[in-house]
């Protein structure tokens, strides 16, 4: 199992419902904005536990993002697509984004934005 996409699908999961990236230009680097990092905490504790970060061996989060972009192919930016940021992270796997032998599959929905 890969940590290091948690942060990442979490986020994605933030921007399926708020819109935009999710992330911020701090420091030179693109870091996850602080609205969409309480949320990926809330979600990553509450799937995996408050014990995680301590499982993990990192402080939190933010710590968790740090070591997950520090061998990014590019500069992130604020601005980037999930794409872009997917195709950045080396470490991210491609297969779980193609449709390899199979037909694709679409799962049609309803937004639901509480």
């Amino acid at each position: 199992m890969q940590c290091e996409t948690w942060p990442r699908d979490s986020l994605a999961h933030y921007v399926a419902i708020h819109g935009g990236t999710g992330l911020t230009a701090e420091g030179g680097s693109a870091r996850v904005a602080a609205p969409a990092r309480r949320e990926a905490d809330q979600l990553i504790r509450s799937i995996f536990g408050e014990a995680i970060y301590r499982e993990l061996e990192v402080a939190g989060l933010e710590d968790l993002w740090q070591q997950a972009t520090t061998q990014t192919t590019t500069p992130l930016l604020a601005g980037m697509s999930s794409t872009t940021l997917r195709e950045a992270l080396p470490w991210v796997p491609r297969t779980l984004f193609a449709t390899v032998n199979l037909p694709p599959l679409a799962l049609p929905f309803t937004h639901n934005s509480r």
